[in-house]
């Protein structure tokens, strides 16, 4: 099964990926931590893409078998590098830990280049497993 949804590149876009995530045959549990992932990788996007006010962002959700991955695709600029920390450099400052999260809760993840970008993770087939 796999779902491809075009979204306006827009932190509410979080919500639409989330509802469509609520319709797989996944456990509580796993559609939980999908949720969570859609919305760090979703709210990258937004926040560093430099994106137009009318640029889409493409989500797409595979689930095959058991195994579950959500891919977040943007056609933003490219930019040198990502900045992985283990936390925000600035304590008072919000935000930082997305990919932080997206590492810690997912089975792999990467990142693709090419004319846009590209960021997926995975979820294990046994932690999808409805």
């Amino acid at each position: 099964m796999v779902l491809e949804l075009p979204l306006a590149a827009s932190p509410a876009s979080a919500k639409a990926a989330r509802l469509a995530l609520s319709e797989l045959p996944l456990s509580a549990e796993t559609r939980d931590t999908a949720g969570l992932l859609a919305t760090e990788l979703i709210t990258n996007a937004v926040r560093h893409a430099d994106l137009t006010e009318d640029a889409t962002i493409r989500v797409s959700v595979e689930l095959d078998g058991a195994a579950l991955r959500i891919a977040v695709c943007d056609p933003g600029r490219q930019f040198p590098g990502i900045r992985f920390a283990a936390g925000p450099t600035e304590p008072a400052s919000p935000g930082g830990l997305g990919l932080v999260l997206v590492e810690r809760l997912s089975s792999r993840w990467g990142l693709e280049r090419g004319t846009g970008t590209r960021v997926w993770c995975e979820l294990d087939p046994s932690a999808a497993a409805a």
